[in-house]
């Protein structure tokens, strides 16, 4: 900051630059050559309206911008260089310089020297170097484009194509370093905030201080680990009987429900009752009718004395051997015409239901076709009633 804001002996060296004279502060600025004596009169109250002098400089009044930026001017010694932007402005102004607002950030160590705040940092200093470190860089990066640009108007196509692989790769190589980087410091994060959560111990059955239930104003729920006495009463076979009906000592049940529900969790499996077909309720599954299932048969009863017919006797031969019709069917695998009549059945079934399916898909398809037929009717009629309307109300016009 100018030791002339600070109320000391105006240091024209430090102020303006080398190239200004004795005089030139109260005449124009070295910059941008306004002349002072052409910028009206000292809006500050304390001057009363008067035009500037070296008063205003001193006390404040006035000032020039001190933020920094880029000369574009090509005439310039300075040109694309960082400077200061030198315009004039007073500095009771409620926004200062017309392009850097106080509200901004600049010129307020002006604004803070012109109203006796002499122990707040000075900041465009630390602002200029910085704008000046960023302009650099901007210029070198400009000079590395430029390069890259000549260089890669010189490669062939398969140069290019390696070049630009490897900046792919050194690209994801930069964002996975972020993306790890971020990871470790939300670890940390967590680590830090975990420290201060109640950690368990090895005193699994620790009740939670009243300290931990009530943290932050909330009231926590309490936990309390299982202990080993309970994960032995968890583990006897009886557990879930004796949680349901008390325990087995107490003498309600004996000792046959004992063992049965002892034996639910005995290691031994129990044999299991598995049906076994067999050939002759294959057959009376596939014809009922044949087998005569289902229907129940009336003996007749036999009166004495009366007569009964031979046919209705069954007659078995004398050699000891029973005929097939007498023993019905004979256990053993299927015969080789009985699984052919099998077979046929089954294909029988199977073309009764595709034809069945069959029919309900084209009885499907003919009704979407009617619906949609109908849906086009409707549209028709809907059309040319409307088309009638549109014609009467025309000739009604006409007439």
């Amino acid at each position: 900051m100018p030791r002339y804001l600070r109320g000391s002996e105006i240091d024209l060296e430090e102020a303006y630059g080398p190239l200004l004279d004795k005089t030139a502060h109260l005449s124009r600025n070295i910059r941008t050559g306004m002349l002072m004596s052409r910028t009206h009169h000292c809006e500050d109250p304390e001057c009363g309206g008067r035009a500037p002098s070296r008063k205003c400089i001193l006390r404040g009044h006035v000032a020039f911008c001190l933020a920094p930026v880029v000369d574009r001017d090509h005439t310039s010694k300075t040109f694309n260089e960082v400077t200061i932007h030198g315009e004039r402005f007073a500095v009771i102004s409620p926004q200062g310089c017309a392009e850097h607002h106080y509200t901004d950030g600049y010129n307020v160590d002006i604004k803070d020297a012109r109203n006796g705040r002499h122990n707040f940092p000075i900041i465009w200093k630390k602002r200029l170097e910085e704008f000046r470190a960023q302009h650099e860089a901007d210029i070198a990066l400009e000079a590395e484009k430029r390069e890259a640009m000549h260089k890669r108007l010189g490669m062939t196509g398969h140069q290019r194509q390696t070049m630009y692989a490897r900046q792919d790769r050194e690209e994801y190589l930069r964002r996975r370093d972020a993306g790890i980087a971020d990871l470790m410091r939300d670890g940390m994060e967590a680590m830090a905030e975990a420290t201060t959560v109640p950690r368990p111990t090895e005193d699994m059955t620790r009740q939670l201080s009243k300290s931990e239930v009530r943290e932050a104003g909330e009231l926590a729920v309490q936990v309390r680990a299982v202990t080993s006495e309970e994960t032995k009463l968890v583990a006897t076979p009886l557990w879930l009987y004796n949680e349901l009906f008390g325990s087995p000592n107490d003498g309600a049940i004996g000792i046959g429900e004992l063992n049965e529900y002892a034996g639910l969790d005995s290691c031994t499996p129990r044999p299991q009752e598995i049906a076994n077909p067999t050939e002759e309720w294959l057959h009376g599954q596939l014809y009922p009718e044949s087998t005569g299932i289902g229907e129940e048969e009336e003996e007749e009863e036999i009166e004495p004395g009366s007569l009964i017919d031979p046919s209705s006797i069954a007659l078995q031969p004398q050699d000891g051997y029973h005929s097939e019709a007498a023993l019905g069917p004979v256990s053993g695998p299927p015969r080789k015409r009985e699984r052919k009549g099998l077979k046929k059945m089954e294909a029988a079934k199977a073309r009764a239901l595709a034809r069945t399916k069959a029919e309900e898909l084209t009885k499907k398809e003919l009704d979407d076709e009617e619906l949609i037929q109908s849906l086009k009717a409707q549209k028709g009629t809907q059309k040319s009633a409307r088309n009638k309307r549109l014609t009467r109300a025309g000739r009604t016009a006409y007439i």
